[in-house]
């Protein structure tokens, strides 16, 4: 049936009046989600500056301007359709389960009345011509960013897909080793990023970029930063095209094929689909990793149009607003100016791809390439499906399960390292912590790009409850202990470079300061969690009050302090064995230990943050302005405790009914905004559903609508067949059940269970057997307890964010206006003379958290006893020799049988 409805999209369109103007404003809401983000906005301006009669040039999102009146016309869109809609020029994909002779007789059955009408496909040539290039543009960015952009124009480089002459040159021209341009232009402070890729937006011409992110002294030397790069394109022409790294590069590819992993239908269908337009059938799913032409003829071609008479460079900086000759591009109102090169600067970048570099050396041999894909004898336990506990004392904590199931030569090894440096809450060690953080991660680049570009990656970043660092290590198994030892010892034993601080703490303060940039949909998680989060959570205004105290002194005596109490929990899971497991852990454990003199954290300093709780019937409203975003939005969140099965299943069944209504409700008829969503919120091992809407109107107009959508809701489960309810139940269950395509999907599904310390490795199954136990009236219960607007439990949070316009606007009597919106509501069922409460401005939220109390997190769902070094009473010299106990499960049984006594 689905297929069917879906074949007569093609085949015999309603196009309906009415869709057509819901489309129309759909696209200029979407236009509008879209007008401050900084991508689009340089996207624009380069069509702008491409050759007008190109149709590149156009204004691809289009908005309600750009759609004159008889273009939105039934009759307009159904000429287009009749026109242009031509079964010779489409693509079907469909992945299925049945043979493919059942899914062909499918195809041809209903999608066979597709009009073949003959048409051409199209292929353009370039939109930059000669005239178009040589040039300088300067762009003013809505966040604080200095970018730099090289562009060359090329042709489609698609069709070379077997030899990927463009995919060789930006390998080495992105390569971050010592030696290199990346290290070179990093060591004089002038960058911090280099990326270099290719790009077809169409059939018959497309881009080479170079892309770099500056530092704030890099601004000011943006010329020696493209002689740079020319002198590094010479230096690849020098050095002529080498056979060993396209067979490098060739055998990476292989690898990648050969282990790649199972993808979801869905993105299948929809990748293929497209690439079925520009790649023979044969090579559809291969295109993209067979490289198996050595074709130097085309390398070298490649490289003669990266020279400066066929580049643009475009430079996004704050510095340039103002400036006199600047012009405001039509759509997105991007503030830019375009200048010809000048002759002399053209000149040396010619003379820079001549000129014999002394300290550029290009990159070597790869020495991660794993050639060993051997799969590790299966163990006792290897039909087990969930980590297994095999060692717990004073300092660590591991958690091992033998991969079976994808049986890939890779591995998951993740650590967390609890420690006593981030124990003591301030903004000013957020600061310092985060810079040593970033400071750790810049320091590796150089260390870590070769083994990311076999396929083997690291990740350092603060733990979750802000008490540790985590290290996270995915991929080939061959080398991954040699390679996480290498990363722990640069962990316990790092100094941060004095220059690069400096420019590191500037970028932080950056993407401190670019927050309030982002679409306000996007700064809700942030607001709600700095509201509702028990500790060590703070504004970004806080930290950049205190970014000034942080120097490369404060950072150097944090770390001596960091790792002077720890505790490490770990979890190995993928193509290792128990031996491997313990062994990778005994050598991270011996270089942290061998570095500095180490105690064991104690439990009682493993804290957990926990959850604000709103009292049951209480609302609480927090207001904030972005002035930069042209939409308002408004997230309402109601609280529903603790993330026990029972709780968590009822509130996940109430999204899934709500979330196709609420989206045609207040997105496609009332036009609210192109950004309506019902999300979940899990927190500090609470839940809670969160309905947030983005758009146009007032953010107080968004939540009546939001309510009286809402509210609407009760009588739509009450008349609700039992099939059609079964049928919601059957969705989440499938969900839920949906098996995972990649291992490191389900290491991570682990690793959220053991950071969270519930443990709860069988959640899916555990809440399947509580969801197929749900009836109708459960959910109508549920509903009444904790989302109607009467309900006595009901608590509930308002976030609205507005922008400039409707700050300024905004009605300074909040309980009125919500008294207003009560009674529009109509029937909210209030019960036994129970009044709606008014709702409270957060003015201070230091006041607000501390009226409230904490929710309890969730307990363990296996028997286990807290983390760290234990101290119980009288009992502790007993305690202390449980823990030098080899057998760590001897020493637990011990430990519950003193207990009971």
């Amino acid at each position: 049936g689905a297929l069917d409805r879906f074949a007569q999209f093609f085949i015999a369109p309603h196009f309906t009046e009415s869709a057509i103007e819901r489309e129309c404003h759909a696209i200029d809401s979407e236009h509008r989600d879209k007008i401050m983000n900084d991508n689009s906005r340089r996207i624009m301006v380069e069509k702008t500056l491409s050759s007008a009669d190109h149709d590149w040039s156009m204004f691809t999102a289009g908005n309600i301007e750009t759609l004159p009146a008889e273009c939105k016309t039934r009759k307009a869109v159904i000429d287009f359709y009749q026109k242009e809609y031509s079964a010779n020029i489409m693509i079907l994909c469909i992945v299925g389960k049945y043979l493919l002779e059942e899914l062909e007789n499918l195809v041809v059955d209903m999608f066979a009345d597709i009009a073949n009408k003959q048409v051409e496909l199209k292929r353009w040539n370039h939109p930059y011509t000669i005239d178009k290039l040589g040039s300088a543009v300067q762009i003013v960015p809505v966040a604080e960013v200095r970018d730099l952009r090289l562009m060359f124009a090329t042709p489609d480089l698609r069709t070379y897909y077997r030899s990927k002459p463009d995919a060789y040159i930006a390998y080495i021209l992105q390569h971050e080793g010592n030696e290199w341009l990346f290290a070179d232009l990093k060591i004089r402070g002038w960058i911090s990023e280099l990326k270099a890729s290719a790009f077809s937006p169409a059939r018959g011409f497309g881009f080479f970029y170079v892309d770099i992110e500056l530092t704030k002294e890099g601004e000011y030397e943006i010329e020696n930063v493209i002689l740079k790069i020319f002198e590094a394109i010479g230096v690849i022409k020098r050095q002529r095209p080498q056979k060993w790294l396209h067979d490098e590069l060739k055998q990476l590819n292989e690898i990648f094929f050969r282990f790649k992993s199972k993808e979801r239908p869905m993105g299948l269908a929809q990748g293929a689909s497209v690439d079925m337009q520009h790649f023979p059938v044969e090579d559809v799913l291969y295109y993209n990793t067979r490289m198996d032409q050595y074709r130097p003829d085309l390398i070298e071609m490649v490289l003669n149009w990266l020279v400066p008479e066929n580049m643009n460079y475009e430079v996004i900086s704050r510095q340039f607003h103002g400036q006199e000759g600047n012009q405001i591009e039509k759509w997105f109102g991007t503030e830019y100016q375009k200048k010809k090169l000048n002759p002399n600067f053209m000149t040396a970048c010619r003379k820079a791809l001549d000129v014999e570099s002394t300290n550029l050396i290009p990159p070597k041999k790869n020495d991660f390439i794993p050639t060993n894909f051997e799969l590790k004898q299966t163990e006792d336990e290897s039909k087990c499906k969930i980590p297994s506990l095999i060692r717990d004392d004073n300092f660590t904590r591991v958690w091992f399960l033998q991969d079976r199931k994808f049986n890939r030569p890779r591995c998951c090894t993740y650590f967390k390292f609890g420690c006593i440096g981030l124990l003591t809450g301030n903004p000013t060690k957020e600061v310092i912590a985060n810079m040593f953080v970033n400071c750790l991660c810049d320091t590796l680049h150089a260390y870590t790009f070769n083994a990311s570009q076999t396929g083997l990656h690291c990740k350092f970043s603060l733990a979750p409850d802000a008490n540790g660092v985590t290290l996270e290590v995915w991929g080939f198994c061959e080398k991954q202990p040699e390679f996480i030892r290498m990363l722990v010892k640069y962990f316990a034993n790092f100094k941060p470079d004095p220059k690069r601080f400096e420019e590191l703490k500037d970028e932080y303060r950056l993407t401190l300061k670019n927050h309030e940039y982002e679409e306000p949909r996007e700064q809700m998680p942030y607001y709600s969690n700095r509201l509702l989060t028990e500790d060590r959570v703070w504004f970004h205004e806080q930290l950049i009050d205190v970014i000034h105290e942080v120097t490369i002194d404060t950072v150097n005596q944090f770390i001596n302090e960091l790792l002077s109490a720890i505790h490490v929990e770990a979890l190995i899971h993928g193509n290792a064995t128990k031996e491997d497991a313990i062994a990778i852990v005994d050598s991270v454990l011996e270089i942290l230990t061998s570095a500095r003199s180490i105690r064991p954290l104690f439990a009682s300093e493993l804290k957990l943050p926990r959850e604000y709780r709103i009292d049951g019937g209480q609302m609480y409203i927090f207001e904030a302005v972005n002035e930069t975003q042209p939409n308002s939005a408004v997230e309402i969140l109601l609280q529903a405790g603790a993330a026990e099965a029972d709780n968590v299943v009822l509130l996940q069944l109430l999204k899934q009914i709500f979330a196709e209504p609420m989206f045609d409700t207040l997105r496609t008829h009332e036009q609210l905004g192109y950004f309506v969503a019902c999300q979940m919120r899990w927190s500090n091992g609470t839940i809670g559903l969160k309905l947030v809407v983005q758009g146009e109107p007032d953010p107080t107009y968004l939540e009546e609508r939001v309510e009286i959508w809402l509210n609407t809701m009760r009588d739509n489960i009450v008349q609700m067949s039992e099939e059609e309810f079964q049928t919601h139940i059957d969705s989440l269950l499938s969900d839920k059940l949906e098996d995972y395509n990649r291992l490191i999907e389900l290491a991570d599904t682990f690793w959220s269970e053991i950071l969270d310390r519930e443990y709860n490795f069988n959640r899916q199954e555990n809440e399947c057997e509580h969801l197929r136990k749900v009836k109708k009236t459960d959910i109508l219960k549920y509903f009444d307890q904790v989302i109607s607007i009467s309900a006595r439990e009901r608590r509930k949070m308002v976030i609205k964010i507005y922008s400039e316009s409707h700050w300024r606007s905004r009605q300074a009597d909040f309980c009125s206006n919500y008294e207003k919106m009560t009674e529009q509501i109509g029937d909210v069922r209030i019960t036994d003379g129970l009044k709606v409460n008014k709702p409270r401005l957060i003015t201070d939220v230091t006041t607000f958290r501390n009226s409230l109390t904490l929710d309890c997190r969730v307990k363990p769902a296996i028997d286990i006893r807290s983390a760290g070094k234990r101290y119980l009473g009288s009992y502790s010299s007993l305690s202390s020799m449980l823990e030098q106990s080899v057998d760590s499960k001897s020493a637990a049984t011990l430990t519950a049988n003193r207990l009971s006594v």
